[in-house]
């Protein structure tokens, strides 16, 4: 079929009055409804979707950040100028990156929503751009302030904690997932293949026959000292237990978060170390002390469940200093460039 260039103009005009002409009746209803008001509804439907710890999350920024910045504003009255005011000041505020992402990503989804309803003609969000900021790399533990944590948490009946983070490298919440069953004393292995989750602010745990990624599931091989200690372990504190740390006085798994509020951070206090030292710090010590001994970035990989390698080296491959190896090596290379 051909059609003119003035059949095609005409249709074009056609086409701009009808979506003009729409314009008004969407901002209309969109002037009757707040933020506050659609959100409620929003996250309502959110929480069916995802995990509880995801929503527990989401539901934080929601209250927290978002509902006080645009909650009594009408929907069709939020501009893109105001939510790049409002990221601007969380970057000021010294928010991290990852939760002005976050922010903004639920905020987005919101009036993408909205739009999607024809509340609104378009979601202000898509526009909006964090700001550039420096991440701040956090180095890991030494080997003397994880020498540290084992000495003053050597009376305590939980003591194994620090190894299994430091040295096997487990997440607090895989760690607080295991059973006697995980350990492979045999083949000298720890199976990991669930976590235990722990609701942001509430404290509220879930159990989860899941790890936090795919290649979260996986067999961590147990060097000569893990094996002694997890051995010397179960003979006296895990004796006629199912799980590996637990509650006191019954058979039962400890919330990571109580492991942490409770327990860890008194340890910390007693060794003198700064607050930047938190369970999930030992995670950080044993990827980078093994990549500094030369392991294969890969093998490491598939030892701590990173599901990539760019997170793996980005995050704990990072050290401020150089070891007299590393200097060796690199004044090796360079003599070997110059000449």
């Amino acid at each position: 079929m051909n059609i003119t260039q003035e059949q095609l103009n005409s249709a074009v005009q056609e086409a701009l009055k009808g979506a003009l002409e729409g314009l008004p009746a969407m901002q209309t209803q969109g002037n009757n409804i707040t933020l506050k008001e659609f959100g409620a509804g929003f996250m309502k439907d959110k929480k069916d979707e995802i995990s509880n710890t995801a929503y527990a999350k989401s539901d934080s920024l929601y209250r927290n950040h978002i509902l006080p910045a645009f909650g009594e504003m009408q929907l069709s009255a939020i501009m893109r100028q105001d939510i790049q005011d409002f990221v601007n000041e969380l970057a000021a505020e010294g928010y991290s990156m990852e939760t002005m992402k976050a922010i903004k990503g639920l905020l987005s989804s919101i009036l993408k929503t909205a739009a999607g309803d024809r509340l609104i003609p378009f979601n202000p969000c898509e526009a909006v751009k964090l700001p550039r900021m420096v991440r701040k790399k956090k180095a890991a533990p030494t080997k003397e302030q994880y020498l540290k944590l084992r000495a003053v948490s050597s009376s305590h009946r939980l003591w194994i904690a620090i190894p299994l983070l430091f040295i096997a490298g487990l997440r607090p919440g895989e760690m607080c997932y295991l059973t006697w069953e995980d350990i492979d004393f045999k083949t000298r292995h720890i199976h990991v293949h669930g976590t235990y989750s722990a609701d942001n602010g509430k404290g509220y745990g879930y159990v989860k026959d899941t790890t936090k990624t795919e290649s979260g599931m996986r067999f961590i091989p147990m060097g000569k000292e893990l094996y002694k200690m997890l051995k010397a372990y179960r003979a006296k504190e895990g004796k006629g237990k199912t799980y590996v740390i637990t509650l006191s006085r019954e058979d039962r798994r400890m919330n990571p978060n109580t492991l942490r509020d409770k327990i860890f951070n008194e340890w910390r206090e007693k060794a003198g170390l700064p607050n930047s030292i938190t369970p999930h710090s030992g995670r950080h010590y044993c990827a980078s002390m093994l990549l500094r001994s030369g392991m294969n970035p890969e093998t490491l990989r598939k030892i701590t469940g990173h599901k990539d390698l760019s997170t793996l080296l980005d995050v704990y491959g990072y050290s401020e200093t150089l070891s007299d190896e590393e200097r060796a090596g690199m004044c090796n290379a360079l003599d070997k460039i110059s000449a």
